[in-house]
């Protein structure tokens, strides 16, 4: 991907400069949490468990425990980011996008994205930030949770939908050349 000429102050400290023709916008005019219960029929949903993988269906993971009922679990769909906003120091992954409907516990906060947003990009920008815990300043209480409140007005940065698509397509493909390098290894 071409560097772009011209850069603004974001005015984030954690955000640094971004590119003078992107916007910034508070997540919740980007995203809507999202909090559907799957009700008394959990059957015709697969359990899905956020991991280091991604979301994947729980039957892909080793160990872990079931729960006794799924009262509390909601409905995802295709394309949702799902967000752990709690224990945000120790939590090994904080982000997934769904690529699949099913359900996840009612613990994680479910964003669905809005018009002209890309969940692709997004959940590449909040893996960035989950990489190195950059926003681990803004958790609060014993748990090290963001606050929703403090979540749902964080400064993105917004650029317009075909740049967000791009920049998803150009990591897709470079995330898949590196999976490949990694398997040919092993």
């Amino acid at each position: 991907m071409q560097a772009y000429a011209t850069m603004k102050n974001s005015g984030v400290a954690w955000l640094g400069d971004i590119p003078a023709d992107w916007q910034q916008k508070h997540t919740k005019y980007l995203f809507e949490q999202v909090k559907e219960s799957v009700g008394s029929d959990p059957s015709q949903y697969e359990l899905l468990s956020l991991t280091l993988r991604g979301i994947i269906p729980r039957s892909q993971v080793e160990g872990g425990k079931n729960p006794e009922n799924y009262d509390a679990y909601q409905v995802v769909n295709n394309n949702d980011l799902v967000m752990c906003l709690f224990d945000y120091d120790v939590t090994p992954r904080t982000v997934g996008r769904a690529t699949q409907t099913g359900m996840v516990t009612g613990a994680y906060t479910n964003l669905r994205p809005l018009a002209n947003v890309s969940s692709r990009y997004y959940n590449y920008f909040f893996l960035a930030l989950d990489t190195t815990k950059e926003l681990l300043h803004l958790c609060t209480g014993l748990r090290n949770g963001l606050s929703k409140p403090t979540f749902f007005t964080l400064n993105l940065p917004v650029p317009d939908y075909k740049t967000q698509e791009r920049i998803a397509d150009y990591l897709d493909e470079e995330t898949a050349l590196i999976d490949n390098l990694i398997a040919k290894q092993q």
